[in-house]
């Protein structure tokens, strides 16, 4: 088969799997406990932001979760949390998982139409 992103993505996941099941059950417990406050905080974020149709909340549950998962225990190691602060963490970026995705998104959209004026806006010299 030849090399593709797609083929290189099906060995990371599965390595990743891998790495997951070898995991001892704290650690699991641990990362299982982040993601269901990252989809506890999506689930409130869902009564503030109007998304236009099913897809998009799906899409809202499934990013905080992910968040929770993913970024909770790099911010918990980066600002020295406890565990009760870690959780707290990971529902605030379920929270806001969403508007972060989106900023992202308009931000890549617009590095890939003007990266020098995304530069110059990022710096503060630029238009908003």
């Amino acid at each position: 088969m030849p090399w593709s992103p797609t083929v290189s993505m099906h060995y990371v996941a599965a390595a990743q799997i891998g790495v997951a099941a070898s995991l001892p059950i704290e650690m699991l417990e641990e990362k299982l406990a982040y993601m269901a406050c990252g989809f506890v905080g999506a689930v409130i974020s869902l009564g503030f932001a109007k998304y236009p149709n099913v897809w998009h909340r799906l899409i809202a549950l499934i990013a905080g979760a992910a968040s929770g998962i993913l970024l909770a225990p790099l911010v918990r190691s980066y600002l020295a949390l406890s565990s009760d602060e870690a959780y707290a963490m990971a529902m605030a970026l379920g929270l806001v998982s969403m508007p972060l995705l989106g900023g992202a998104h308009a931000l890549a959209m617009r590095w890939r139409k003007d990266p020098l004026q995304v530069i110059e806006t990022l710096r503060g010299g630029g238009k908003k």
